[in-house]
């Protein structure tokens, strides 16, 4: 590796630290002021929904997401993370500001606040469901035998599992099969001797 890349390198993750802290102190700043001194556990939870998130759904894409819904759901969430840590960032930066000025922050205002936190935790609920349950749901609703039937709500009977596992076929005749290698077959019996 060149000088100039390592460099670039290093100027990368500075500038990814500085704004990570930036808006992350902002973010928690917020949650801390949202929640009593008694409920700051609640305060890392709720930056854990938009600061952490971010950089879990950043690991989970890179490292987990092997299939296509798996890669959107872990994409999408970790713009919604940054968007929420943005949004918090924003919030707690002027909740700052209000204080300085000797501002009393409105029931409008909580509530709005609010509304953002419980918007993300509801986003973020549906969608670990869909990243866990998605591929499995996905297979519900296809119709592999395409028959027009979603396969999840087919009712097959043991013989047409068969019949289709077989493609319509009987079993296989094994002409020197022993007693011991299963039921042999009587429809053309040999001619005798």
């Amino acid at each position: 590796m060149n000088e100039k890349k390592i460099f670039g390198g290093l100027i990368k993750i500075l500038l990814g630290l500085v704004v990570a802290v930036f808006l992350g102190m902002h973010s928690l700043n917020f949650f801390q002021f949202t929640f009593s001194q008694e409920q700051q556990l609640f305060a890392w939870l709720g930056f854990g929904l938009t600061g952490g998130a971010a950089i879990g759904y950043l690991i989970v894409f890179i490292s987990e997401s092997d299939t296509p819904l798996k890669r959107v759901i872990s994409l999408g969430m970790m713009i919604i993370s940054v968007v929420g840590e943005i949004a918090t960032a924003f919030y707690g930066i002027q909740v700052e500001t209000w204080k300085k000025l000797g501002f009393e922050l409105t029931e409008t205002d909580y509530q709005n606040m609010l509304v953002v936190v419980m918007g993300l935790a509801f986003i973020h609920a549906i969608a670990l469901m869909a990243y866990f349950a998605g591929d499995k749901v996905s297979e519900m609703f296809a119709d592999a035998d395409g028959n027009g039937k979603w396969d999840g709500f087919e009712k097959k009977k043991q013989h047409q599992q068969q019949k289709h596992n077989n493609n319509g076929r009987r079993p296989d005749f094994v002409p020197n099969a022993s007693e011991t290698d299963g039921p042999k077959d009587f429809t053309n019996p040999a001619p005798k001797q």
